[in-house]
């Protein structure tokens, strides 16, 4: 049902990530359907994800001269789909005015890049008119600010290359596929690698040595993690009992979506033994070896390099 009031200011930070599993029930009692997605007659678009249903809620509640403040992950500015309708409406019928970035894990996971959006209810017939650039996800113009874009400003073609990159890996490298990847990774640093098939692994994902055999050091245990799981304290721990058990001289621990604050705080504790990759280092060692990846990864992940102005703030620094 369409929301009767409205309000002059909206501050909000929405649950991330997808909603569970509802049910309706009828009047019986009996369950009329099950379902994850969320249907609103004022919704512009049907979809089990959060963050858009929570924005596309303020888009119905924020009053004709309202103004509001939301902390949203990089997926609402960068998706297709759901994403990219909600990013339409945002730009035709609203003043989006602000787009603050903040540091990695304030608000979210460790891992998960945030942002905080501003914008204004604007009056009929003023609304932004986005131009083709901005209707992309991909676009960098859409990503670089809701400005125009001068002719002569620098944009951080680095931080918007590396997003897409993340997008990519995350949408096409899932699950076993992602263990291949970082089993190619460590090859192409000198590793040879035995990669446990799809299914229960017990805790043991990639073995890694170097030399011809393989049976030089340093040998190397790997448990890896894809999609949204973060890696908790029992996980690092079944990966140290891993390192005794097949005599290895180190455990990597790879996780896309991070750790846990208990197993961050284990990081020093555990510098000699344990390694995590979290996004960042995965992104950086891919990056670093990617020409002596197999034709085809790079297949499946195509890059090329460019080159760009640095940022002034860069050059600073």
């Amino acid at each position: 049902t369409k929301p009767t009031e409205s309000w002059d200011i909206i501050l909000a930070n929405p649950p991330f990530g997808k909603r569970q599993s509802f049910r309706i029930v009828n009047d019986e009692g009996g369950i009329d359907t099950e379902r994850q997605d969320y249907v609103r007659e004022d919704f512009t678009v049907t979809t089990g994800n959060k963050q858009l249903n929570f924005v596309q809620h303020i888009m119905s509640v924020l009053g004709p001269k309202g103004t509001a403040a939301v902390v949203l992950p990089d997926n609402v500015l960068f998706e297709g789909g759901a994403g990219e309708a909600l990013r339409q409406r945002l730009l035709t019928e609203f003043n989006f005015h602000t787009l603050l970035r903040l540091p990695t894990g304030i608000f979210y996971k460790q891992g998960v890049k945030a942002n905080v959006l501003f914008f204004d209810r604007a009056p009929a017939g003023e609304g932004v008119d986005p131009g083709p650039a901005l209707s992309s996800p991909t676009s960098p113009k859409a990503a670089a600010s809701p400005e125009t874009v001068e002719a002569d400003q620098v944009i951080d073609l680095a931080y918007l290359a590396r997003n897409q990159i993340e997008r990519h890996i995350s949408a096409h490298f899932a699950g076993h596929a992602f263990t291949q990847l970082i089993a190619a990774i460590l090859r192409a640093q000198g590793y040879q690698t035995r990669v446990s098939p799809p299914g229960a692994d017990r805790g043991i994902d990639i073995l890694a040595g170097q030399g011809a055999l393989g049976l030089s050091g340093p040998r190397l245990v790997v448990q890896v993690k894809s999609g949204d799981i973060v890696t908790d304290q029992p996980t690092l721990q079944s990966l140290i009992g891993c390192i005794a058990d097949t005599q290895a001289d180190h455990g990597l621990l790879v996780s896309w979506s991070g750790f846990t604050a208990p197993v961050r705080q284990r990081a020093n504790e555990l510098y000699f033994r344990v390694r995590m990759w979290g996004r960042d280092e995965i992104i950086n060692a891919l990056l670093a070896v990617y020409d002596e990846l197999p034709e085809v990864i790079r297949a499946d992940l195509p890059l090329r390099r460019v080159w760009a102005l640095v940022p002034e703030d860069d050059v600073a620094g």
